[in-house]
């Protein structure tokens, strides 16, 4: 019978060294660092100005002490940045764009919206309270904007994206956004901080398609 042409099986590499008596082949296609990562030599296993490392010296670079004395060669360094207070201000800046659209400059003009530009305008300062809320079991399609005339102690306009709300001072003898965020906090209650607030004759606002430059709804 003639030999098998196949080529023989690769050595397992992944969480371990080769195993005993299979021997890895001399060269594999080129490895290259990830996008945005950062690579640091030690030795000359890597060389960064090539960018390539074959087979044999990418595992002879990364066996760790208990194989040798051998540390690796290659590290990586992957930086995450994410500043909650900027997305909370993304979603406030988001809200406050629709109420504009659906609502007109007659109800983006109150004064007591200012503190929301003063915040869109600076925003790496704290100026807002809490203004927003969170309902996980919302669709990530939802896109509502609601008139909410009772309970008076919170009446305002809340526009809600998916699962995020964000509760805006409301037309007509608007209150202001300490005074809205303190009638919400008194809300806030049970053993994991839900908010509990049931809103009678709300009424609904179409969601914007477009912008309109008008004066009121």
């Amino acid at each position: 019978m003639a030999p098998s042409s196949a080529p023989p099986s690769r050595c397992p590499t992944v969480g371990s060294a080769p195993a005993d008596g299979c021997t890895p082949p001399v060269t594999d296609p080129p490895l290259r660092p990830s996008p945005g990562a950062t690579a640091r030599t030690r030795t000359s296993n890597f060389s960064p100005t090539s960018g390539t490392v074959s087979y044999r010296e990418w595992w002879a670079g990364t066996r760790t002490r208990q194989d040798g004395d051998r540390e690796p060669d290659l590290g990586f360094t992957i930086t995450e940045k994410f500043l909650p207070e900027r997305a909370k201000a993304s979603w406030i800046r988001t809200a406050y764009l629709a109420a504009f659209a659906a609502l007109g400059w007659l109800y983006v003009l109150q004064r007591e919206l200012q503190p929301i530009r003063d915040q869109l305008k600076h925003p790496d300062e704290k100026i807002l309270p809490a203004l927003t809320s969170y309902d996980v079991k919302a669709p990530s399609s939802r896109r509502q904007i609601h008139l909410i005339h009772e309970p008076t102690d919170i009446r305002c306009v809340l526009v809600s994206m998916g699962q995020h709300g964000v509760f805006l001072p409301g037309l007509g003898n608007p209150l202001s956004c300490v005074e809205l965020s303190e009638a919400i906090s008194r809300r806030v209650g049970g053993s994991q901080s839900m908010l509990n607030i049931r809103f009678d004759h709300a009424q609904e606002v179409p969601w914007p398609s477009l912008a309109h430059i008008h004066l009121g709804p």
